[in-house]
C-alpha cells in the first residue's frame, strides 16, 4: 500500500514539474527576450573583447574627442546583467546629471558568467588573474578607464587599478569585498572565494592606490555592512566617501541613480 501511495506521489509531482516547466520556461525566454528589445532601443550592443571576455556595450553621445571608457564589474553569482539599470538610463538623463563628453561603457561578464567562457584552471579564478585578463582585454578598447565594481566586482576592480594604475584614471567601488576580515557566511561557498588566499587581500594593496577612488555604500547592506567599509575607507584616505539610503548591497539595482550620478561625479573628479 506505501508503495502504491509513493509511486502516486511521485507521478503526481512529476506532472507537476512537467507543467511548471510547460509553463515557466518559455515565460522565461519571454523575459530575457523584453530585456534584450529594452537593451536594443536604447543602442546596447554585445562584443566580445580579448580572451572571449563578453560584454554589454552602449556609447552615449558621439565622437571619440572627449570620450570616456567605463567598465561596469559584477559580483559574485551574477553577470554583466546587474548592470541592466545602467544602461538604459536614457541619454537625456545623463545629460542632467552633467555628463557633458561621449561615454562608451562597458558592462563586463567576469570568466564563468554571462557568456564569457569559464577559467581552465581553479587558480585563474583569483582576483588577481582575472584583474590581469580584464587588463589584457580593455587595454586594447581604450587607452585610460573609470571602472566601477560592486561586491566581489570591487575586489577585482582594485586589484586592476594596482596593476594596471596608467591605464585606471578612475576607480568607484560600491559595496566591495576585499579585506581578509570579509568572508560574508552567505558567500562563502562561492567557487571564485574558495581560490583566493591571502595575499589577494586588499589589505596590503588599498595603502598603495593612487587612482582617486569613491566608495559608495548602502547604508541598509547587510553583506557588507558599513563597519566593513570604513575598515576599507582607513587604509586608503584620500579616498571619497558616499553613503546611499536606503540601499542595500547592490546599488546598481537598488538605487541605479545614485550609482549613476557619481559615475559623472568620479568623470569630473576634482570639481566634487
Amino acid at each position: 500500500m506505501r508503495k502504491i501511495k509513493r509511486l502516486t506521489l511521485l507521478v503526481f509531482f512529476g506532472v507537476v514539474g512537467l507543467g511548471l516547466g510547460f509553463w515557466v520556461l518559455p515565460l522565461l525566454g519571454q523575459l530575457e527576450t523584453v530585456h534584450r528589445l529594452k537593451l536594443d532601443l536604447e543602442g546596447v550592443y554585445e562584443k566580445t573583447l580579448e580572451g572571449g571576455l563578453h560584454a554589454w556595450v552602449r556609447d552615449i553621445g558621439l565622437g571619440q574627442e572627449g570620450r570616456s571608457c567605463l567598465a561596469l564589474i559584477h559580483g559574485l553569482d551574477q553577470n554583466a546583467m546587474t548592470w541592466e539599470k545602467i544602461l538604459l538610463i536614457p541619454e537625456k538623463k545623463w545629460k542632467e546629471m552633467g555628463l557633458v563628453d561621449p561615454l562608451k561603457i562597458f558592462a563586463l561578464n567576469l570568466p564563468g558568467s554571462g557568456k564569457s567562457p569559464p577559467a581552465k584552471e581553479k587558480k585563474e579564478d583569483q582576483v588577481r588573474r582575472q584583474a590581469q585578463k580584464l587588463k589584457e582585454a580593455l587595454a586594447l578598447e581604450c587607452p585610460s578607464w573609470l571602472v566601477v565594481g560592486n561586491s566581489y566586482g570591487g575586489w577585482v576592480a582594485a586589484w586592476l587599478a594596482f596593476l594596471w594604475p596608467k591605464g585606471i584614471h578612475r576607480l568607484l567601488l560600491v559595496d566591495s569585498l576585499g579585506l581578509k576580515e570579509m568572508r560574508p557566511p552567505i558567500l562563502s561557498w562561492s567557487i571564485p572565494l574558495q581560490a583566493q588566499v591571502d595575499e589577494d587581500a586588499l589589505n596590503l594593496v588599498l595603502p598603495k592606490l593612487e587612482v582617486p577612488t569613491l566608495f559608495l555604500w548602502g547604508k541598509e547592506d547587510t553583506v557588507t555592512p558599513l563597519t566593513q567599509g570604513y575598515q576599507m575607507r582607513a587604509l586608503l584616505r584620500s579616498a571619497i566617501w558616499r553613503e546611499a539610503s536606503p540601499c542595500g548591497h547592490w546599488l546598481q539595482l537598488d538605487c541605479p541613480s545614485v550609482v549613476a550620478q557619481s559615475i559623472v561625479d568620479m568623470i569630473h573628479y576634482g570639481s566634487i
